[in-house]
């Protein structure tokens, strides 16, 4: 990489820079070091009067002094501020709650289908036991005991999944699970 490309080139020197007078504000007429000095000229101002000054010599003052400061002071980070501080309330902002009742929802989804395929498989086995390689027919499977418990837990799956679905991902999943999870 050429190094001459990373040179900058003043057109006047950091003391010419400090004694150019300050045109804006209740600080005009004194010198920009006389501010600088007493702390009423901030770097936003001289940066503000580098792009936006009438006269040439302000504008150059005011590059020639933030680039001194620049030169000289290494640029620092805010890491050695401590470690950050974060803000929260009680209350889930609408993105979390959202993510925890389509997290519910997919629970019970997969709740379901697992719960689908354990009482097929239920009704496949009860169904072999009882047929024994005949083809009977599901009037007659549902007649006996066992065929009639399979079909009542298939119900109650059914309904407490359906219901399931319908209530936990409004307002009262947070009234339900999530209260009780926070408070754990």
């Amino acid at each position: 990489m050429d190094s001459s490309a990373n040179k900058i080139v003043l057109k006047m020197s950091l003391t010419e820079a400090r004694s150019v007078i300050w045109p804006f504000r209740e600080l005009k007429g004194q010198t920009i070091g006389a501010l600088l000095d007493k702390g009423l000229l901030s770097f936003q101002d001289l940066g503000y009067a580098a792009q936006r000054a009438y006269t040439e010599r302000l504008r150059e003052a005011s590059r020639t002094i933030l680039l001194h400061q620049l030169m000289e002071e290494p640029l620092t980070s805010e890491q050695g501020h401590g470690p950050l501080n974060v803000m929260s309330t009680e209350r889930r902002s609408f993105a979390e709650s959202r993510q925890i009742q389509f997290a519910m929802l997919q629970g019970t989804i997969m709740g379901g289908l697992i719960g689908a395929f354990l009482v097929m498989l239920f009704w496949s086995l009860s169904a072999r036991q009882n047929s024994q390689g005949s083809g009977e027919s599901l009037t007659t499977l549902s007649s006996r005991p066992s065929g009639i418990i399979t079909l009542v837990l298939a119900l109650i799956i059914f309904f407490g999944l359906s219901l399931a679905a319908y209530y936990l991902p409004g307002k009262d999943l947070d009234y339900l699970v999530i209260k009780r999870l926070d408070k754990q």
